[in-house]
């Protein structure tokens, strides 16, 4: 079990009370995870595992159009958001590709809707 605590904003301001001000990376896995969390029985960090399967992150604004390059292969592309955990799911399957392949994520603030281009 980890317990985090912050210092009140009334006594100093830190970066993290206006959390829509952070850089992605830092809003992301700074505030919402844990810094030492292990692994059962091993020395390795949680976080650390989930970073490898990062392979880009954006801030996506409903309503909005993003744009992420990626190399991908054989699996999943997912994304998910982290304050109200909705999430995506699109399965890559076949030879990896060195064209650039477009697929477009509509996010309405409430769930996620990817859709391949025709």
């Amino acid at each position: 079990i980890e317990v985090t605590f912050s210092i009140s904003p009334k006594l100093r301001r830190l970066p993290h009370h206006d959390p829509e001000t952070l850089p992605v990376e830092d809003f992301h896995w700074k505030l919402h995870f844990g810094h030492d969390g292990r692994l059962p029985g091993q020395d390795v960090r949680f976080v650390d595992v989930l970073r490898g399967f990062v392979r880009g992150m954006t801030f996506l604004p409903p309503g909005t159009t993003t744009v992420l390059r990626a190399d991908l292969g054989p699996g999943a592309l997912a994304g998910v958001n982290v304050q109200t955990q909705a999430a995506f799911t699109v399965p890559i399957s076949g030879d990896p590709v060195l064209a650039p392949t477009l697929l477009k994520i509509d996010y309405d603030g409430k769930r996620f809707l990817p859709a391949l281009p025709a």
